[in-house]
């Protein structure tokens, strides 16, 4: 919005039929805010949305005019680390991506530089040299008012995108999931937002991941590519359902319920009042059964008490998390060379997707196979390192912080005889259900998890004699 009255004209406002509400120039805002996170953080990609207003009536082809104009100022004269914003912006048709039959991988983004994407909602505003593209061009997106159903807002349907010289690349899902007309509104359901929400509230697994689904069966099954949503500092679930997209993995449990339909999994336990695993036999035709892990079927004694995953493999049995509990991201598989922008919360597109699943816990000596996940900072300086790597079997919730857990690295063991470090922190569940946690034996390299849900050493356990011993370390 253009405020002539501001010595900053260019202004970041929220507005609404019933107020407009300045929060500062556009300019400085990306000063404090954009600017620092994109000098802090080299590898990421920001999108930013911008929705005009003030421009209507006759003098609006003016007044989108005069806010290109400022638009563009902005990005020529900011810089991050000497590279001005102008040169940051994605550009579709950059030499760059002429072989490119869609969208670049998040890899090849970074690596272009080109990691700021810019989608304005006014056509007059787009502008291929700074690299501002309009929306209707290139996404597709649903109505805002509401969460009950799905429907259209704009471009509905429409497979590919409608640039110049480009007409094959897949057109991007922008997913709106407001509840209510603002933000207050949302704010004053007490199902919105908050602890111990049915099916973890509007940004839960039971309410957001049945949404999504609703919302692909609408729109011809596209995977949304943003996901907008209300109260974003209490987004943990949607976060967690944003990585299941991406890189699939276990859906998550533990969200209060009374209804099989509040749950993500279909299966609400009504004597605990808590969302489980579907369950689904061990011999069953089901590949995945929801709420449990590859390689894991899901497990009901009856009686009220919690269903529960177990291991196929090795017979071992892993307790779906309690309320609370947080759902462990699967790791990052080796780079693929698929093309795809994938799910994110509105700031950021997320990592790419993958077809990789969290392998059983404890395989055995016969024929399983070994753990491949490792933390490290990318994928080919993880399997250069591997040897000194601490394993993730748990995904990303097992690497210290500023690490990413890696999948499919095929590591040469060093010869050495220090158990390779581990982690794999337990939930309130596992203390809980810890009598029915059954150790298994190992091969050299995997973690055999103890009663008590802790790591266990990852030297071979031989199935005729007994070889843990305590101490304080291995030798």
């Amino acid at each position: 919005m253009l405020n002539d009255a501001e010595e900053e004209r260019l202004r970041l406002v929220h507005a609404s039929s019933i107020i407009t509400l300045d929060y500062g120039g556009f300019r400085t805002g990306l000063g404090r805010n954009l600017i620092p996170f994109l000098e802090e953080n080299e590898n990421a990609i920001i999108s930013i949305f911008l929705e005009t207003d003030g421009d209507t009536g006759a003098n609006a082809p003016a007044v989108r005019g005069q806010i290109l104009a400022e638009l563009q100022s902005v990005l020529s004269t900011m810089t991050v680390k000497g590279v001005p914003l102008k040169e940051m912006t994605f550009k579709y048709n950059h030499e760059f991506w002429k072989n490119h039959n869609d969208w670049p991988r998040l890899d090849e983004i970074r690596r272009s530089g080109q990691r700021l994407f810019i989608f304005t909602d006014r056509s007059e505003i787009a502008n291929e040299e700074y690299g501002i593209m309009y929306n209707r061009d290139v996404m597709q997106e649903n109505d805002f008012d509401g969460i009950d159903d799905c429907g259209p807002r704009y471009m509905w349907r429409s497979e590919k995108v409608s640039l110049s010289n480009n007409d094959y690349w897949t057109r991007l899902f922008f997913m709106n999931h407001f509840c209510c007309g603002s933000g207050p509104d949302s704010n004053s359901k007490k199902e919105s937002v908050g602890q111990n929400l049915i099916g973890g509230g509007n940004n839960g697994w039971g309410r957001l991941y049945p949404r999504i689904q609703q919302c692909m069966s609408a729109n011809g099954g596209v995977k949304p590519n943003f996901i907008a949503l209300d109260w974003v500092s209490q987004s943990k679930e949607a976060k967690e359902i944003k990585d299941f997209l991406n890189f699939g993995g276990r859906i998550g449990t533990g969200q209060a319920c009374e209804l099989d339909s509040q749950c993500a999994t279909k299966s609400c336990n009504g004597r605990a009042g808590i969302c489980q695993c579907e369950a689904c036999p061990y011999d069953g035709a089901v590949d995945v059964c929801l709420g449990c892990e590859s390689g894991q079927y899901c497990f009901s004694t009856g009686g009220g008490i919690l269903n529960t995953c177990r291991n196929k493999q090795a017979g071992a049995q892993m307790t779906s998390p309690t309320a609370g509990t947080q759902i462990k991201p699967p790791p990052s598989s080796k780079p693929s060379f698929s093309p795809s922008l994938s799910p994110s919360m509105t700031q950021t597109p997320s990592e790419s997707p993958s077809n990789t699943n969290l392998p059983s816990e404890s395989p055995t000596e016969s024929g399983s196979e070994k753990i491949t996940q490792y933390c490290g900072e990318d994928w080919f300086w993880t399997e250069k390192n591997c040897n000194e790597a601490i394993q993730c079997p748990g995904g990303n919730d097992d690497c210290p912080s500023g690490l990413t857990c890696f999948a499919s690295v095929d590591c040469t063991p060093a010869p050495t005889l220090s158990p390779r470090p581990s982690s794999n922190p337990s939930s309130k569940l596992d203390q809980a259900l810890k009598p029915i946690l059954i150790p298994t034996p190992s091969s050299p390299g995997a973690s055999v998890g103890g009663t008590d849900g802790s790591s266990g050493g990852e030297m071979g356990v031989s199935t005729n004699s007994n070889t843990n011993f305590c101490g304080t370390d291995f030798f």
